[in-house]
């Protein structure tokens, strides 16, 4: 029945919200109490806290909350002399939430507002205004429009961040695409984070720029093995094992390091079923040093629960005529391979 005395309190009671405001979907909901917000999705019957912020001011503490307003999925929040952004994303089944200071009563003036072709920070400055008990309207041509008891302002919202932000989190992925380029090329690893925390990982490899240690750690976490592949066939053993190098560490998997993108990458596409590109990269090893070979057998140690007998072979070619320094590889020739044949 829908009988209010039928319905039950679940969950732990909220401390006496200062707001409660709802998205005009009814989806996402925040409560705020005192400088602190907690959003909320209602999926279903199921009533999901996706996570909590702090709304802060580094110089200051900026009070409670007086105003909040959802926008596109954006919600914006004021204090009694400030307005804050909060995008909401998920990334990897978790839900990241991130708030972005746009003005402020209180911000030092650092002269006009730059040219879109002039930010040197993927950070959006902080803008001074006159803001009093501020309350979010809506969006008109490109900025925040706020009103204030000293009248209407606009918060401009020409910075790559917001404009990508916002437009992600409206679903406008193409018109978000567009904005890319007005990044600097030295923030793109930082864009690229950005974009896949908003819940875009696809989008995230595209960003003009990105390393291929950022592309191959995007397609590992989020399944695009097709990516992945790619990535193999054109850079091969070599452009991966850059990455290592890149990082200032050994690829040896014996050493006091660890690990290997070559190995890692091999192996993830062994497990989804790339056997002949998981051979072929261990082949390749084999052609490059004593640290190809190493890599090339914890490749091929893989390999044999799939192809024993292609598996032992290249395990024979990764072991033989190796020096003393070696010894795994020595007891697998004399122990091992002796054995089988």
């Amino acid at each position: 029945g829908d009988r209010a005395d039928e319905y039950v309190s679940t969950g732990p009671t909220l401390p006496y919200p200062d707001l409660v405001v709802w998205d005009d979907d009814g989806s996402l909901c925040a409560v705020t109490v005192s400088d602190r917000v907690a959003i909320y999705a209602l999926d279903g019957s199921a009533f999901v806290l996706l996570g909590t912020v702090r709304i802060t001011n580094p110089s200051n503490n900026i009070g409670p909350i007086y105003s909040a307003k959802f926008l596109h999925g954006v919600l914006y929040c004021c204090s009694s002399g400030s307005v804050h952004c909060v995008f909401i994303g998920e990334s990897a089944d978790v839900t990241r939430l991130e708030c972005y200071e746009l003005a402020s009563i209180d911000a030092e003036v650092a002269g006009p507002i730059a040219p879109l072709q002039q930010y040197k920070s993927f950070m959006p400055p902080k803008l001074p205004l006159p803001l009093v008990l501020p309350s979010v309207l809506g969006y008109q041509s490109g900025s925040l429009v706020v009103s204030t008891v000293r009248g209407l302002h606009a918060v401009p919202l020409t910075h790559p961040l917001l404009r990508i932000g916002a437009l992600l989190s409206a679903g406008q992925t193409d018109a978000a695409q567009k904005w890319f380029d007005a990044v600097p090329t030295y923030e793109c690893e930082a864009l690229s984070g950005f974009v896949e925390r908003r819940g875009f990982p696809d989008l995230a490899m595209t960003v003009k720029g990105v390393s291929i240690e950022r592309v191959v750690d995007l397609s590992m976490r989020h399944g695009y093995i097709g990516q992945l592949e790619e990535i193999v066939e054109t850079y091969g053993v070599r452009g991966l094992r850059s990455i290592d190098a890149g990082r200032g560490l050994s690829p040896s998997l014996f050493g006091e390091h660890g690990g290997s993108v070559v190995v890692s990458v091999a192996a993830y596409l062994l497990a989804h079923g790339r056997v002949e590109l998981a051979r072929r990269m261990a082949t390749e090893c084999l052609r490059s040093g004593e640290e190809g070979r190493r890599e090339a057998l914890l490749v091929a140690s893989l390999l044999l629960s799939v192809d024993e007998h292609d598996a032992s072979r290249l395990v024979a070619r990764a072991v033989e005529d190796v020096g003393m320094d070696w010894p795994v590889a020595q007891f697998i020739r004399h122990y091992v391979l002796s054995e089988r044949t």
